[in-house]
């Protein structure tokens, strides 16, 4: 998701903490170095499983599943499934 004048708007700590299994995620992954040092882009991939670190594991798709690491520093927007959600 894009702000205004093309600036990355990260999700809040709450927004995060309601991702669930099979939920979309989409996450800023490194796309090289340019002229200007480090460039990034947008990656989406499902929810699979919380990771040790305290984010989520992502299946990234392809052939074999490639796998994505999101955690509250990385995560640009999510996209949550159906269903209902549990109040806390």
């Amino acid at each position: 998701m894009k702000g205004h004048y093309g600036q990355v708007l990260t999700v809040t700590d709450e927004q995060f903490a309601r991702i669930r299994h099979g939920d979309k995620v989409t996450i800023l992954v490194p796309a090289g170095i340019g002229r200007n040092g480090q460039e990034w882009t947008q990656a989406t991939g499902r929810a699979v499983m919380r990771s040790a670190h305290g984010g989520w594991v992502l299946n990234m798709g392809g052939r074999y599943g490639t796998p994505g690491l999101a955690d509250e520093s990385n995560t640009v927007a999510i996209h949550y499934g159906r269903g209902p959600r549990r109040k806390k």
